[in-house]
């Protein structure tokens, strides 16, 4: 999710899918309780129908932290003087 458009999408499809209590960041979503086998099902069809993807492990969530670092470093370049390196190591903690 890079947009907030996009956060709005995904929190649409998890009320859609039964979830109650979550938050949605860009990048991120966390649900206070789990969901079922079957809503989990629907989660992962309209994710990828709507073109999200459900990111699971460890090395699935580096790569997308970093391409939320690139994303956000690109349009904060424009007005800080901060190198990509020290500021894309401060976004993979």
């Amino acid at each position: 999710m890079v947009c907030h458009h996009c956060v709005r999408a995904v929190e649409q499809i998890l009320r859609d899918v039964g979830a109650e209590n979550f938050n949605v960041e860009l990048g991120k979503a966390t649900l206070e309780q789990p969901l079922s086998d079957a809503a989990m099902d629907q989660l992962v069809l309209r994710l990828r129908r709507d073109g999200f993807e459900l990111i699971a492990d460890r090395e699935s969530e580096i790569v997308e932290k970093t391409k939320r670092a690139i994303l956000h470093q690109s349009v904060k370049k424009k007005k800080s003087n901060t190198t990509f390196q020290s500021a894309l190591s401060g976004n993979l903690v």
